[in-house]
């Protein structure tokens, strides 16, 4: 940094001299209790002054306060407002330069305080206030004044603390100093800087002064280009994730003279790169920009040993990959830290179009192996990717290749078919198995079939409800931990889902796998109605308890609220047999439901199996009191209907059809538990066949729509 870039205190200058004066007298000055108080808020007039500029006055209430509250002038200047700004924050965000430079130099403790959102005074300083933000020409003055005042500030903050000795503050940890979000001061003058971008119709002079800030900065360290925020996101990052070229530009050519490229990847340090942000806004302007500036960049492996190649495909960006190709062919052909190529992300990721074009890099796509010896089809497979697979099962690329492939075993000897079943995508079980190659007999190597797998999976995937509250109570009920107690694999996205929703899904899935699996092994009936029975949870026979006891509940207050009020009169004789049969039903809905509850109130203090076998047994005479009810409502509409036989037949037919319909649903609910699993199993199959047919349908669907868009 140049000696023309400082702003130097110039003490000829006959107000500093008097205002510097003043102030070291005032901080002479010594109070008994000079460090009580440090804790109380700012002086309201004390600010009003800063945000003014009007040093005379601050400097003469200062004076006041001390005298006033016996406070030494540190103290005073420390204590904050209500979101935590000192009076050096306040000074810096309204752009007073002199003041702030006043405080910076005889405060300089000052300098690295941080507010309540981790902010300290240059990140404010760094920052285009709103009102300076404007696309009218008569405010255009305003604002390059504005620009102008808020340079000045952020130089004075950084070359006041480039005097200081290291015990106070030094220049690398002042710079470096990052807010709650992580973000140093560059971070916030290249966000802010770049929001100003939308008002585009400002002259070009206006529009050169909205880098200098951001310029200033990165020239007073180099440093600050590479260090990351929360999100791991450098300003390198966000200029190019916030489309601006020029910002870019400007940041790239500044970092040129820290040494050669490799040298820049080193500083990285692993973190998000600008290229990959490029790649997801397929922004093409920054990937030359980047490539002719910092052609190294576009090799760059983070922590995780990615390439820009692994991030392209994962986003399924085909425009990135061929830029990416030109840059560096070979580039494709770098695996991860998992051994993943390009080729796996873009199968994990469903992009079927990138797997297409990284297929004709290499005569042998059989070689393309993960750490766990997995090829393409086992990666699209363990994702669920039903169209990566379909389109691998037949693409021409593979025919030589594609029986081996996908009967290929990995290093734990889990086909393709294997992992489908094993994470339950039940859409590629479906494909995979109707494919003439695949071989589903084959074993892994827990000497399981994929329909031996989908079986035992189906037996495991139904924690009890007891285990489910103790892994709640953990505040880890989570996927990892069902692999650890069950023994269940699921992918990332299972374990950050929501317990129940995850459960519901994943139970779903897995019984239509294995109703596919079982189909497809020609499997017995027996085998296929068959279920493993699983002993009752305390939890779940309560919860049927207490929805009986309700349902009893109200049966006996519907049929006592009836009584009451019997339908008809005496005096309608030719009514007296429906009366006579409204009667009947009311009382024994009413006493069954009487009975019922007291049943179940019984039953809750006995055993576990006990209350089991009651709320089974209640279950039917809930059912039949609710029949009972039904006939004893027919009963007093026929009263009302009576005079007109037509009408009444037609009640009666409504009614027997809604009978017959409650009568599908009870029963069922009525059944032993081992044929209610039985129907559910059947239930799923059909599920599936719908839910099959609706997602191909879909794909189909959305597939023409691109079509039709990419070829009008």
């Amino acid at each position: 940094m140049s000696s023309m870039d400082r702003v130097e205190i110039s003490f000829e200058d006959p107000n500093w001299r008097r205002w510097n004066q003043h102030t070291e007298s005032l901080k002479k000055k010594v109070f008994p209790t000079m460090t009580l108080g440090a804790s109380k808020m700012m002086e309201r007039t004390l600010r009003e002054a800063v945000v003014a500029g009007d040093i005379d006055g601050f400097i003469e209430r200062l004076e006041r306060f001390m005298l006033e509250k016996q406070l030494a002038a540190n103290v005073i200047v420390e204590q904050p407002s209500p979101i935590g700004n000192t009076l050096l924050h306040i000074a810096a965000d309204s752009r007073k330069v002199e003041i702030t430079q006043l405080l910076a130099h005889h405060f300089p403790n000052l300098l690295p305080k941080l507010n309540y959102q981790g902010n300290s005074a240059l990140h404010l300083a760094a920052r285009a206030k709103k009102h300076e933000k404007t696309n009218h020409q008569v405010d255009i003055a305003l604002y390059l004044a504005g620009r102008a005042k808020m340079l000045e500030t952020v130089k004075v903050l950084v070359n006041i603390a480039k005097t200081l000795p290291p015990s106070t503050t030094s220049d690398d940890t002042f710079m470096m100093i990052k807010n709650e979000k992580g973000n140093t001061a560059l971070h916030e003058a290249v966000i802010q800087e770049i929001q100003e971008v939308a008002f585009t119709d400002l002259p070009e002079a206006v529009m050169q002064e909205r880098h200098k800030v951001a310029y200033w900065l990165i020239q007073a360290d180099h440093e600050a280009a590479y260090c990351v925020n929360e999100e791991g996101k450098s300003p390198l990052y966000l200029a190019t994730e916030l489309g601006n070229k020029n910002m870019l530009t400007l940041l790239l050519e500044e970092i040129a003279t820290d040494g050669d490229g490799y040298a820049v990847l080193e500083k990285l340090k692993g973190e998000k790169s600008p290229v990959d942000a490029a790649l997801l806004h397929e922004n093409s302007g920054m990937l030359k920009e980047i490539s002719i500036k910092k052609p190294e960049l576009l090799h760059y492996i983070d922590k995780e040993g990615k390439s820009p190649f692994h991030y392209a495909a994962s986003i399924g960006s085909v425009e990135g990959i061929k830029f990416l190709l030109k840059a560096k062919e070979d580039g494709a052909l770098v695996r991860d830290n998992n051994g993943f190529y390009p080729i796996h992300e873009a199968c994990k990721n469903g992009h079927v179009d990138v797997v297409r074009l990284l297929l004709e890099l290499w005569s042998d796509p059989g070689e393309f192996l993960t750490n766990k010896g997995q090829n393409i089809f086992h990666v699209a497979a363990e994702s669920g990717e039903e169209t990566v697979v379909r389109y691998l099962l037949h693409a021409q690329k593979l025919a030589d290749f594609v029986v081996e492939m996908v009967n290929q075993k990995d290093k734990e000897g889990n086909t393709p078919l294997h992992l489908a079943t094993l994470h339950a995508r039940s859409i590629v079980v479906f494909r995979l198995v109707r494919e003439k190659n695949v071989d589903n007999k084959l074993k892994n190597g827990a000497n399981l079939t994929a329909y031996d797998l989908a079986v035992e999976q189906s037996t495991i995937v139904d924690l009890g409800s007891s285990e489910k509250s103790k892994l709640e109570a953990m505040g880890k009920a989570t996927g990892s931990e069902l692999q650890g107690r069950k023994t269940l694999m699921v992918d990332d996205h299972q374990k950050k889902s929501n317990l129940s929703g995850w459960k519901l899904r994943e139970s779903y899935e897995r019984m239509m796998t294995l109703s596919i699996l079982q189909y497809a092994a020609h499997a017995p009936l027996s085998d296929k109605l068959r279920v493993q029975p699983r002993p009752p949870s305390k939890e779940d026979v309560s919860a049927s308890i207490n929805s009986l006891i309700v349902v009893a509940t109200l049966v006996a207050g519907a049929t006592f609220a009836a009584s009451v009020a019997i339908p008809g009169g005496d005096s309608e004789k030719e009514t007296k047999n429906y009366r006579y049969a409204f009667l009947i039903f009311n009382t024994m809905a009413m006493n069954m439901a009487i009975i019922a509850a007291i049943i179940l109130c019984w039953a809750q203090q006995g055993d576990i199996n006990i209350a089991s076998l009651a709320a089974w047994g209640v279950s039917w005479i809930v059912g039949g009191s609710l029949y009972m009810l039904c006939f004893a409502f027919l009963s007093a509409v026929l009263i009302a209907v009576s005079k007109y036989t037509t009408f009444a037949w037609i009640v009666v037919v409504i009614e027997g059809v809604y009978i017959v319909f409650h009568t599908v649903l009870l029963v069922p609910l009525v059944m032993p538990s081992r044929i209610k699993q039985m129907l559910i199993r059947l239930f799923y199959l059909v599920l599936f066949s719908v839910y099959y047919i609706v997602v191909r349908l879909g794909k189909r669907s959305a597939l023409g729509g691109k079509k039709s868009t990419s070829n009008p």
